[in-house]
């Protein structure tokens, strides 16, 4: 079989011809399903397009609501704004997807998963959500697809400024200048928890130019935020390991800073084919404080963790486009540096402990891809990709590579889509598996996914349909078993997934629903004995729907829901056997109205709108109550365009 698809693989990138009229009704740009412009609807992975006007006329207010409402992406954060989020994608784990800005992957070298509060939600011009093992397109992590942040480059000058309930406030201001274009934002927000509070700013600067052949654009994104992180929510008979035991404290808070600065060049030799030149470099700052009351002389330690991460990321591609076929070949480096530091005091004075902890990260590419206009109506493409890993910690180090490779058909008729897609993916082991102090596991293989999907959509005038099945494996999944990490079997997820659009003069609709069925084959205790249960924060059924009315006078109302249901996670007990978790099925329901007035928006939101306080996540153990979601929340802002 695989031979089978290598012959393919090379067979489309030689073949073509001639390639029929286009006949798409809602045509879509993107940039991250392949590495030419194209719609949504000339590539075989399954596309969510979330643009800035959905995002204002439904008032979400962070990326990972943005994306839990508009997708069939599954959220599960700490019940607070600004804590960080776990993302689920056709049954994967946060660290499978890849989350990037502007086609940067973000995602933590230590662990692997992205920190959607980084983000701000006012420099988003769209977002790009592309579901299947994408790996053979941006390496590890990407097993269950990739979500592209693309941030705005527009000319209008705007001022906002939004007040909400417990005391917090949000302002913006973006200007557009002979410099190129500007945004700011700052804000605070209070949490339904003490010690939530989410002081932000950010800062973006992009500048395009075009100078005969070349094309120049630099963009420079700083994202700032300060949050507290409670706890979990305590048995009234049982005091957690870790975190604040009452809830009510200022035990812990996290201060994080992220700098990226990104240059893009693009030489143009003729209307076919080109050089693209990508550039950037980006920082990471945490310091995260805890405070600790010891159980034995109940004596207060103060502990202060400060990690900084350095990533250089060049990238060269050769792209040349014909009328029959596409092809491209390059390749890049992503070369990270990690500092950590921490101090453990037993007072505010004395230093008991000192460590330090330095690794690298390093990844090296190269990267084919090919896309044949075979008949009229039909498409072929390739994606083929090689990867040597390298994480090194003083004189240990591991090296991993991967061939991932991808292959697609579009077929299109009229008003009649179908798309099919086989794939593999990887991801390496991350720092904290390997290096971990007295926990790491450096004898960990790389986790290994294969999957196939299918699917089938109608675009007709204003309205786009879709339905989508999928098949899909996980070997040697990386699962922390106690306080050690391993790889255990195997995890297998079948789905059927399903969305609709459709926007007219007065109204704008969007639904989408999920059901799946995720068994892992799970390494549950010291003996080896296997067993198959249902995969962590996996549920089996998902909707959500996001609906704008547009009434007379410059009226909208704005609607919006998403429906999850319970899934479980596993503790260790102190017994050595296995305590289950699960939650409750939660359903929550915003509402928004806003009145255009020339260049002056008003716009009044209900967040959370039956108060609803289920567990979305879980706590440290099967005893903590988990973090319940944030309560009913009330915003108001204006917002203005000169």
């Amino acid at each position: 079989m695989k031979k089978f698809f290598i012959a393919v693989l090379l067979f489309s990138m030689f073949m073509g011809s001639v390639y029929g009229d286009k006949i798409y009704r809602l045509p879509t740009t993107i940039v991250s399903a392949d590495r030419f412009k194209s719609s949504k609807n000339k590539t075989s992975y399954r596309v969510t397009v979330i643009t800035a006007k959905e995002i204002e006329n439904l008032a979400l207010r962070n990326l990972s609501e943005i994306i839990d409402y508009s997708s069939n992406i599954i959220t599960s954060d700490n019940g607070y704004n600004g804590s960080v989020a776990k993302i689920s994608m056709r049954g994967g784990f946060t660290r499978h997807i890849t989350v990037m800005i502007d086609g940067v992957p973000i995602n933590s070298s230590f662990n692997g998963s992205p920190d959607l509060t980084l983000i701000p939600t006012e420099s988003i011009k769209r977002i790009e959500i592309i579901e299947g093992p994408i790996s053979a397109m941006y390496g590890s992590g990407s097993i269950s697809g990739v979500i592209n942040i693309i941030t705005k480059d527009d000319s209008r000058n705007t001022f906002s400024i939004g007040l909400k309930n417990r005391n917090g406030y949000k302002c913006s201001a973006s200007v557009s200048t002979p410099f190129g274009y500007l945004l700011f934002s700052i804000g605070n927000d209070r949490s339904w928890r003490s010690n939530t509070d989410l002081s932000k700013n950010s800062f973006l600067w992009e500048k395009k130019i075009s100078i005969n052949r070349f094309d120049l654009s630099l963009t420079t994104l700083y994202s700032g935020y300060r949050v507290g992180v409670p706890g979990p929510m305590p048995d009234s008979n049982f005091i957690p390991e870790f975190g604040d035991s009452t809830a009510n404290s200022l035990y812990n808070h996290q201060n994080t800073h992220k700098f990226l600065t990104k240059l893009s060049s693009i030489y143009n030799f003729n209307s076919n084919n080109m050089i693209r030149l990508n550039y950037s470099l980006s920082f990471d700052s945490l310091l995260y404080y805890s405070q600790d009351r010891s159980w034995i002389d109940n004596s207060v330690q103060h502990s202060y963790y400060r990690y900084l991460t350095i990533s250089n990321f060049p990238e060269i591609v050769y792209l040349l486009s014909k009328h029959s076929f596409d092809f491209s070949i390059g390749g890049n480096l992503n070369v990270q540096n990690n500092y950590s530091h921490s101090d453990v005091y037993g007072d505010s004075n004395i230093l008991s402990d000192s460590s330090s902890w330095n690794v690298k990260y390093n990844t090296y590419s190269i990267f084919q891809e090919g896309k044949l206009k075979f008949i009229p109506h039909f498409i072929l493409e390739n994606k083929l990709r090689y990867d040597y890993v390298v994480l090194s910690k003083d004189t240990i180090s591991r090296k991993f590579n991967a061939l991932s490779y991808a292959l697609g058909t579009v077929f299109n008729y009229k008003i009649f889509l179908l798309k099919a897609n086989y794939g593999t993916a990887f991801k390496n082991p991350g720092l904290n598996d390997l290096f971990f102090p007295y926990m790491g596991n450096p004898d960990l293989k790389a986790e290994n996914s294969r999957e196939f999907s299918t699917s089938f959509g109608i675009n007709l005038y204003k309205t786009d349909f879709n339905v989508s099945y999928f098949n899909k494996s996980i070997d040697n999944l990386i699962y922390w078993n106690g306080m050690t990490p391993q790889n255990i079997n195997s995890v297998k997820i079948n789905g059927l997934e399903s969305g609709f659009k459709a926007s007219f003069s007065l109204l704008s609709l969007s639904i989408n629903l999920l059901y799946q069925k995720s068994i892992s084959h799970d390494l549950i205790d010291s003996l080896g004995n296997y067993i198959e249960r249902p995969t962590p924060y996996s549920p089996d059924f998902k909707a959500s729907y996001g609906i704008t009315l547009y009434l007379p006078l410059g009226f909208t109302l704005g609607n919006s829901g998403t429906f999850t249901s319970s899934y479980v996670n596993y503790f260790k007990n102190y017994s050595g056997g296995i305590d289950t978790v699960k939650t409750e099925n939660n359903f929550i329901i915003n509402a928004n109205v806003n009145k255009n007035m020339d260049n002056t928006n008003i716009s009044f939101s209900i967040n959370n709108i039956l108060d609803y306080r289920g567990i979305k996540n879980f706590g440290y153990s099967a005893y903590d109550r988990g973090y319940p979601f944030d309560g009913r929340r009330f915003e108001f802002s204006i917002s203005s365009t000169f």
